[in-house]
Protein backbone atom coordinates (compact mmCIF):
# COMPACT_ATOMS: atom_id res chain seq x y z
CA UNK A 1 0.00 0.00 0.00
CA UNK A 2 2.66 1.90 0.81
CA UNK A 3 4.55 1.61 -2.50
CA UNK A 4 1.59 2.47 -4.49
CA UNK A 5 0.85 5.77 -2.69
CA UNK A 6 4.48 6.33 -3.14
CA UNK A 7 4.26 5.61 -6.92
CA UNK A 8 0.98 7.91 -7.19
CA UNK A 9 2.51 10.70 -5.47
CA UNK A 10 5.80 10.31 -7.92
CA UNK A 11 3.83 10.11 -11.16
CA UNK A 12 1.49 12.98 -10.18
CA UNK A 13 4.55 15.03 -9.50
CA UNK A 14 5.86 14.51 -12.71
CA UNK A 15 2.11 15.27 -14.69
CA UNK A 16 2.18 18.45 -12.64
CA UNK A 17 5.54 19.77 -13.95
CA UNK A 18 5.53 18.10 -17.79
CA UNK A 19 2.08 20.35 -17.50
CA UNK A 20 3.81 23.20 -16.61
CA UNK A 21 6.27 23.21 -18.90
CA UNK A 22 3.86 22.73 -21.55
CA UNK A 23 2.03 25.72 -20.66
CA UNK A 24 4.85 28.12 -19.16
CA UNK A 25 4.67 31.87 -19.13
CA UNK A 26 6.08 31.49 -23.52
CA UNK A 27 3.53 32.72 -26.25
CA UNK A 28 2.13 30.01 -27.55
CA UNK A 29 2.92 30.07 -31.09
CA UNK A 30 1.47 27.37 -33.70
CA UNK A 31 0.32 24.60 -31.07
CA UNK A 32 -0.29 21.51 -31.57
CA UNK A 33 -3.97 20.57 -32.25
CA UNK A 34 -6.27 17.79 -31.40
CA UNK A 35 -6.76 17.16 -35.05
CA UNK A 36 -5.21 18.51 -38.38
CA UNK A 37 -8.87 20.03 -38.80
CA UNK A 38 -8.88 22.49 -35.70
CA UNK A 39 -7.46 26.03 -36.83
CA UNK A 40 -8.30 25.64 -40.25
CA UNK A 41 -8.11 29.04 -42.54
CA UNK A 42 -9.71 29.14 -46.13
CA UNK A 43 -9.85 31.73 -48.47
CA UNK A 44 -12.14 32.87 -51.17
CA UNK A 45 -11.23 33.36 -54.75
CA UNK A 46 -10.15 37.13 -53.52
CA UNK A 47 -7.79 35.66 -50.84
CA UNK A 48 -10.33 36.93 -48.03
CA UNK A 49 -10.70 34.86 -45.54
CA UNK A 50 -14.22 33.09 -45.03
CA UNK A 51 -15.66 31.33 -42.05
CA UNK A 52 -17.92 28.52 -41.62
CA UNK A 53 -19.98 26.81 -38.91
CA UNK A 54 -20.65 28.27 -35.40
CA UNK A 55 -18.44 30.01 -32.81
CA UNK A 56 -18.17 27.75 -29.75
CA UNK A 57 -18.87 29.00 -26.17
CA UNK A 58 -15.39 29.46 -25.01
CA UNK A 59 -14.02 31.39 -28.08
CA UNK A 60 -17.04 34.33 -26.41
CA UNK A 61 -15.06 33.90 -22.91
CA UNK A 62 -11.96 34.43 -25.00
CA UNK A 63 -12.70 37.48 -26.63
CA UNK A 64 -14.94 39.28 -23.62
CA UNK A 65 -11.12 38.75 -21.87
CA UNK A 66 -9.16 39.52 -25.27
CA UNK A 67 -10.66 42.55 -26.51
CA UNK A 68 -9.48 44.58 -23.40
CA UNK A 69 -6.21 43.46 -23.58
CA UNK A 70 -5.63 44.50 -27.37
CA UNK A 71 -7.36 48.01 -26.98
CA UNK A 72 -4.77 48.53 -24.03
CA UNK A 73 -1.26 47.20 -25.70
CA UNK A 74 -2.73 47.89 -29.57
CA UNK A 75 0.97 49.76 -29.98
CA UNK A 76 1.81 45.47 -30.42
CA UNK A 77 -1.07 43.39 -30.21
CA UNK A 78 -2.07 45.07 -33.79
CA UNK A 79 -4.92 42.59 -35.36
CA UNK A 80 -6.60 39.57 -34.85
CA UNK A 81 -8.62 37.23 -36.47
CA UNK A 82 -10.87 33.61 -35.61
CA UNK A 83 -9.87 30.62 -38.13
CA UNK A 84 -12.43 29.74 -40.57
CA UNK A 85 -13.68 26.91 -38.46
CA UNK A 86 -14.30 29.96 -35.40
CA UNK A 87 -11.67 27.33 -32.89
CA UNK A 88 -8.62 29.22 -32.92
CA UNK A 89 -7.95 33.41 -32.20
CA UNK A 90 -5.22 33.93 -34.12
CA UNK A 91 -3.39 37.31 -32.96
CA UNK A 92 -0.70 39.10 -34.38
CA UNK A 93 1.88 41.07 -32.68
CA UNK A 94 4.74 42.84 -33.71
CA UNK A 95 7.13 41.76 -30.44
CA UNK A 96 6.83 38.84 -28.62
CA UNK A 97 8.46 40.31 -25.59
CA UNK A 98 6.65 43.67 -26.10
CA UNK A 99 4.20 45.43 -24.30
CA UNK A 100 0.97 43.26 -23.62
CA UNK A 101 2.98 39.65 -24.31
CA UNK A 102 2.67 38.52 -20.56
CA UNK A 103 -1.19 39.06 -20.03
CA UNK A 104 -1.63 37.50 -23.71
CA UNK A 105 0.96 34.14 -22.35
CA UNK A 106 -1.10 33.87 -19.09
CA UNK A 107 -4.64 33.49 -21.71
CA UNK A 108 -3.44 31.13 -24.35
CA UNK A 109 -2.05 29.50 -20.87
CA UNK A 110 -5.79 29.25 -20.29
CA UNK A 111 -7.01 28.27 -23.57
CA UNK A 112 -4.05 26.54 -24.91
CA UNK A 113 -6.11 24.98 -27.90
CA UNK A 114 -8.00 28.18 -28.89
CA UNK A 115 -5.02 31.30 -29.19
CA UNK A 116 -2.18 30.76 -31.82
CA UNK A 117 0.24 34.01 -31.62
CA UNK A 118 1.87 35.42 -34.62
CA UNK A 119 4.38 38.17 -35.80
CA UNK A 120 4.09 40.52 -37.72
CA UNK A 121 6.22 43.91 -39.11
CA UNK A 122 4.27 45.50 -41.07
CA UNK A 123 3.44 49.23 -39.42
CA UNK A 124 0.89 52.07 -40.75
CA UNK A 125 4.42 53.63 -41.89
CA UNK A 126 4.56 51.41 -44.50
CA UNK A 127 0.98 51.90 -45.85
CA UNK A 128 1.21 55.51 -45.71
CA UNK A 129 4.14 55.27 -47.22
CA UNK A 130 2.67 53.18 -49.98
CA UNK A 131 0.01 55.82 -49.87
CA UNK A 132 2.05 59.00 -50.16
CA UNK A 133 3.60 56.90 -53.73
CA UNK A 134 0.25 56.33 -55.26
CA UNK A 135 -0.54 60.22 -54.61
CA UNK A 136 2.61 61.63 -56.08
CA UNK A 137 2.22 59.51 -58.94
CA UNK A 138 -1.39 60.04 -59.99
CA UNK A 139 -2.71 56.42 -58.94
CA UNK A 140 -5.60 57.09 -57.31
CA UNK A 141 -8.79 55.63 -58.90
CA UNK A 142 -6.29 54.45 -62.15
CA UNK A 143 -6.30 51.67 -60.96
CA UNK A 144 -5.46 52.05 -57.30
CA UNK A 145 -9.01 51.79 -55.02
CA UNK A 146 -7.86 51.55 -51.90
CA UNK A 147 -4.61 50.52 -49.00
CA UNK A 148 -4.92 49.26 -45.78
CA UNK A 149 -2.68 47.07 -43.96
CA UNK A 150 -3.00 42.93 -43.85
CA UNK A 151 -1.14 41.65 -40.59
CA UNK A 152 -2.59 38.19 -41.54
CA UNK A 153 -0.25 38.59 -45.30
CA UNK A 154 2.54 40.62 -43.66
CA UNK A 155 2.07 43.14 -46.12
CA UNK A 156 0.16 46.30 -47.45
CA UNK A 157 -3.11 45.37 -49.32
CA UNK A 158 -3.29 47.73 -52.31
CA UNK A 159 -7.25 47.29 -53.68
CA UNK A 160 -6.99 47.13 -57.84
CA UNK A 161 -9.68 48.38 -60.05
CA UNK A 162 -10.83 44.85 -61.48
CA UNK A 163 -10.74 46.03 -64.64
CA UNK A 164 -7.05 47.10 -64.51
CA UNK A 165 -6.23 43.74 -63.02
CA UNK A 166 -8.35 41.88 -65.96
CA UNK A 167 -5.95 43.46 -69.03
CA UNK A 168 -2.73 41.46 -66.75
CA UNK A 169 -0.82 44.43 -67.14
CA UNK A 170 2.00 44.80 -64.76
CA UNK A 171 1.56 46.91 -61.49
CA UNK A 172 2.43 50.51 -61.23
CA UNK A 173 4.15 49.55 -57.74
CA UNK A 174 6.04 46.96 -56.66
CA UNK A 175 7.37 45.46 -53.52
CA UNK A 176 11.44 46.55 -54.20
CA UNK A 177 10.54 50.34 -54.97
CA UNK A 178 8.33 50.49 -51.74
CA UNK A 179 10.19 48.47 -49.75
CA UNK A 180 7.61 46.36 -47.90
CA UNK A 181 5.81 43.26 -49.50
CA UNK A 182 2.37 44.19 -51.23
CA UNK A 183 -0.66 42.11 -51.83
CA UNK A 184 -2.88 43.38 -54.77
CA UNK A 185 -6.53 42.11 -54.35
CA UNK A 186 -9.30 43.26 -56.56
CA UNK A 187 -11.16 46.20 -55.34
CA UNK A 188 -14.94 47.84 -55.50
CA UNK A 189 -15.06 50.50 -57.69
CA UNK A 190 -18.41 52.60 -56.21
CA UNK A 191 -20.21 54.95 -58.35
CA UNK A 192 -21.38 58.01 -56.87
CA UNK A 193 -25.03 58.98 -56.63
CA UNK A 194 -26.54 61.52 -58.69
Amino acid sequence: MRKAVICLAAGLAVLTVSAMGTFGSKPIENPDFAGPKVGVVETDQNGDRVWRGEQPEVMYKILADFTPLREHHSDNIIDSSLTSDRQVLEVYVRNVAGPGMEQLSALASKYPQHIRVKTTTVTEADAQRVSDYITENNLWGNPVLGVGLSAETNSVTVDVDPSYLAKGEPMPLDSATLGVKLTFKSGEVITPLR
